[in-house]
This record gives C-alpha cells, sequence and structure tokens, in this order.
C-alpha cells in the first residue's frame, strides 16, 4: 500500500501548492474556503496514512472522517444562511 500513501501525500502536496499558487496569481489573501479547502485536503490524506500505517483505529478513522464532513457542511451551512440574511435584508443575522 505504499503506493496508495504516495498519492495521499501528493494529494497534499498539490492542494497546497495549488491553492497558495492560485492566491497569488489572483493577488488576493487567503480567505475562508482556502482555509477549508486546504484542512481537508491535508486531513483526509493524513487520516487515510495513519489508517493505513495502522496508526488509528477503525472507530478513530471513522469519528475522524466524520468530523470532517461535519466541518465541511456546517461551512456550507453557514454561508448559504449568512447569504439568505443578506439578500433578505437583516444584516444583523449576516454576521453571526
Amino acid at each position: 500500500m505504499l503506493w496508495l500513501e504516495a498519492v495521499m501525500a501528493g494529494i497534499m502536496l498539490v492542494g497546497l501548492v495549488g491553492v497558495l499558487c492560485e492566491r497569488v496569481k489572483r493577488k488576493k489573501g487567503i480567505g475562508v474556503r482556502s482555509i477549508q479547502f486546504l484542512f481537508v485536503a491535508i486531513a483526509v490524506p493524513a487520516v487515510v496514512i495513519l489508517a493505513l500505517e495502522g496508526v488509528l483505529s477503525s472507530e478513530g478513522v471513522s469519528a475522524l472522517l466524520g468530523v470532517l464532513i461535519g466541518y465541511m457542511l456546517f461551512g456550507f451551512a453557514k454561508e448559504a444562511a449568512s447569504k439568505a440574511s443578506k439578500e433578505s435584508g437583516n444584516p444583523e443575522e449576516a454576521d453571526d
């Protein structure tokens, strides 16, 4: 399974370099979405590598992947709620 670990490490590297190059090219800072993408691009392969090495149990892998999915879905839901609040003209709710 060494090849799979190498692929996961490559995904981590490509995700990091890709986001940084894109941000430099657009001359923008790293925003919330970029940070979320980097977190997932690094955390998911790291969990897979640790699981393949036997460092994490199946319960640990399940818990970590569940947390990652919850983190991503919470970010999408919060952004959608913020956008809906701004469109409805209620800016107080958009700042949460």
